[in-house]
Formats: structure tokens, C-alpha cells, sequence
């Protein structure tokens, strides 16, 4: 039976009524589509004089995804951070080297050896990510040196593909609503 909630007026309630890998998956599906809707947004013209003081070049014309390029990253990070633990979830397995630190390339490892095939561009990528050695840059920016960012096209590229893969695996533990 449901719990009551005593919401205050103006706040609103969530809750995910299904098992520990789909709602990973689905919190996963969110993140990625605020990483495409960030990568969508309008290009602002500040990202192009913060890009000339990191690099000390002229700004090029503002393109997708230059509005807010650490937030998207950080979204993207996300999602693939949930969609291999909604994958090993699914598989088992609660808990692997990178599970709590939000390091993606022991996740990706834990993934594959319990059986998630990905190319070699795909694994890369997520790893770019988050590797670890960049101090979580594109998550948390803990310093002011410049950040190289991963191709987005090829990100997205990425994530798709981990999501697609990932995605029979949970399928089982989903529910419709």
C-alpha cells in the first residue's frame, strides 16, 4: 500500500515504482535528455569570451551546444554513469570498483566482463568522460585550466549506443504504467 505525503502547497512529488535497474535506466533516459536539450539551446555569446580567455583565440561563431558546455557534459557523464549500473544492476552485481566515485572507466570494465558488448569509439568516449585522472573536470570544474571536451556528436553517439545496448538487459524489470 502507498505511503501518504504531506506536500506543501507548490511542491510537487516523485517516485519510481519499479525495480532497482529501471529506475536507474530511466533517471539515465532523463540525463541524457537534459544533456540533447542543453546541446539544443541556443548558443550564448559569454561561452565565446570565457573560450578566448581559456585559449587566448578569437571566439568562433557560436554553435550548438556552447550554452552551457559543462552542465551537458555533466549530463552526459550521468547517463552513462546510470545506464551501466542500471546494466549491472540487472546482471547482479551492486557493487564494482568506480560504483561511489563516479569513475566511468572501472564501471565500463565491470560492464563489459559481465557481458555488454560496446565498440572500441564507444568505450573510449565513456571513458573521456570521466576518467578519473582529470580530477572529475567536466563533472565539477576543481580547477581553472583549460578543459578539452569530447566531440558532442560523438558523445551522443555514445550514449545511444550504451543505451541501446544496455536496454534488453533491463527491459525485464520495467513496468508499465
Amino acid at each position: 500500500m502507498p505511503r501518504a505525503i504531506d506536500l506543501k502547497p507548490g511542491y510537487s512529488a516523485t517516485a519510481r515504482a519499479m525495480e532497482i535497474p529501471a529506475n536507474f535506466y530511466e533517471l539515465a533516459e532523463e540525463y541524457f535528455d537534459a544533456a540533447l536539450a542543453l546541446y539544443e539551446a541556443p548558443p550564448s555569446a559569454p561561452t565565446g569570451l570565457v573560450m578566448k580567455v581559456w585559449t587566448g583565440l578569437p571566439p568562433a561563431q557560436p554553435t550548438k551546444g556552447t550554452r552551457a558546455p559543462l552542465p551537458m557534459f555533466f549530463c552526459f557523464a550521468q547517463s552513462a554513469e546510470l545506464f551501466m549500473k542500471s546494466f549491472l544492476w540487472a546482471k547482479g552485481i551492486t557493487k564494482c570498483a568506480g560504483w561511489n566515485k563516479h569513475i566511468l572507466a572501472p564501471l565500463l570494465d565491470a560492464t563489459v566482463q559481465a557481458g555488454l558488448s560496446l565498440d572500441d569509439p564507444t568505450r573510449e568516449i565513456i571513458v573521456e568522460l570521466c576518467d578519473g585522472r582529470r580530477d572529475y573536470q567536466l563533472r565539477f570544474q576543481k580547477n581553472t585550466a583549460p578543459i578539452v571536451l569530447p566531440p558532442v556528436k560523438r558523445t551522443v553517439a555514445a550514449i545511444q549506443k550504451l543505451r541501446d545496448e544496455v536496454f534488453p538487459t533491463v527491459r525485464p524489470f520495467m513496468t508499465v504504467r
